[in-house]
């Protein structure tokens, strides 16, 4: 698979600077990153984090059991939750948050 990436003229800076940065020292770079060599997060995660993944979890667990009923009450209760932080932050001079 061929996978194209338009990169900024910072990005491309970071991927050459080094002095010998030849392009297939960038390539192997890049399939190191891609490989997980440096994706990985060095620090575990906190008991606050896993509680907060397992949540998230849960909800993503309960929205694919809820009905198509259930989930346009959802949809609705979300469209109201984003018009009423717009309008509470209108009212404080600053842009919507939601579009």
């Amino acid at each position: 698979m061929t996978v194209t990436l338009e990169l900024g003229p910072d990005q491309i800076e970071r991927l050459t600077s080094h002095p010998t940065a030849e392009p297939d020292e960038v390539e192997a770079a890049l399939y190191r990153l891609i490989g997980g060599q440096q994706m990985a997060n060095p620090t575990p995660l906190s008991p606050k984090q896993l509680a907060a993944i397992a949540l998230l979890d849960s909800w993503t667990a309960e929205d694919e059991e809820a009905s198509a009923e259930q989930r346009s009450q959802n949809d609705a209760e979300f469209e109201r939750f984003k018009a009423n932080v717009n309008r509470s932050r209108a009212e404080e001079g600053r842009a919507p948050a939601f579009q």
